[in-house]
């Protein structure tokens, strides 16, 4: 996962299909959606079909690929809980609105499998508290801490079978000290160190014969596991969509 291209929305869908919630932050790139939305998609929106605003009481609506839309305008505002359905009747995202703006817990889940996929809590519309993200076969892929809609605190990824693959640090949205690569067994294969953002002083590599290699800090952002040439970290499931496999 090179860490220069995931500057991903906080909400994205492709229309008619169900969202990913959660911006995954700056530093490690993930999959994009693929295919094309509607030109006037708003990429923060987690039902970007369906107008802001509306008249007030029970809102439903039936999209052209089958999946139903359910919720309620209060004055004039989305309120309470709002659904995607799948054209089976499978939940595929769920959450509520408080005055418009996404409140309380909202959660996205695989399609066909019901697995969740994505979970996490909303204050007045801004992320907060610990979000996770989960591999098709129900293992925690990733735990994001947020505070006021900034990652603040522990991002982890894991290795499909549950087992630690990167441990890092942000502070007020940026990544701060040290971030350490695992593989498989626990074994540390690679750890570098961020300043404000950046990475910074002398990053350390572990070759698999035990050989301990010193690196400079790499000039743009990467993982260590990259900037060691391990390549990128293994399983990371494809988020472009419900019943993605990594």
């Amino acid at each position: 996962m090179n860490h220069s291209a995931l500057g991903l929305f906080l909400v994205w869908c492709l229309v008619g299909s169900a969202c990913q919630l959660l911006q995954r932050p700056d530093g490690h790139e993930g999959s994009n959606a693929s295919g094309s939305a509607a030109d006037d998609v708003d990429p923060e929106d987690p039902f970007p079909e369906i107008p802001r605003t509306g008249s007030d009481g029970a809102f439903e609506t039936l999209l052209e690929d089958g999946v139903k839309i359910l919720g309620s305008y209060s004055a004039g505002r989305r309120d309470g809980l709002w659904l995607r359905l799948s054209v089976s009747g499978q939940v595929l995202v769920q959450g509520s609105y408080l005055k418009g703006a996404q409140e309380g817990e909202w959660t996205v889940f695989y399609d066909g499998s019901g697995q969740m996929k994505e979970s996490g809590s909303y204050q007045r519309g801004l992320a907060v508290g610990t979000w996770e993200m989960y591999y098709p076969n129900g293992k925690l892929f990733e735990t994001i801490e947020f505070d006021s809609g900034k990652q603040n605190g522990n991002w982890k990824m894991f290795h499909s079978d549950g087992s630690l693959a990167d441990d890092m640090t942000w502070k007020n949205g940026r990544q701060v000290g040290a971030e350490v690569n695992y593989d498989r067994a626990g074994r540390v294969v690679a750890r570098g160190q961020y300043e404000e953002h950046r990475p910074a002083g002398t990053w350390t590599c572990f070759d698999s014969d035990g050989t301990e290699r010193a690196i400079p800090a790499p000039p743009k952002r990467i993982t260590p596991r990259e900037a060691c040439g391990f390549g990128p970290s293994p399983d990371e499931p494809v988020l472009e969509g419900p019943g993605a496999s990594p």
